[in-house]
């Protein structure tokens, strides 16, 4: 019987596109909604980039007073291989009603 089975390998032109896209795709992006998750946003991307992983997070790469949604939105878009959301909850500041 011949085989019916179709190549499913990538064509050479199919995997320099991937290259370079996953080349462009580097960073572990990190979110977080909460200014009170700074010191814990500050310290995971520490010891990411200690792992040799480039971050991008607002309070590592941003400077105070600039636009930076087009920035964020970049970053994202184009350069983020993994995206980290924090969502901490605090039980020192829930209080009983």
């Amino acid at each position: 019987m011949p085989n019916t089975q179709k190549n499913t390998a990538p064509s050479p032109a199919d995997t320099s596109k991937a290259t370079s896209n996953d080349a462009a795709r580097r960073i572990v992006f990190i979110s977080h909604s909460n200014p009170q998750d700074n010191d814990f946003t500050t310290w995971l991307a520490a010891r990411l980039a200690s792992a040799r992983y480039e971050v991008w997070s607002d309070v590592t790469k941003l400077i105070g007073g600039e636009v930076f949604w087009k920035d964020i939105e970049e970053a994202i878009r184009l350069h983020t291989l993994k995206f980290v959301s924090l969502a901490i909850t605090r039980s020192d500041t829930v209080r009983n009603a």
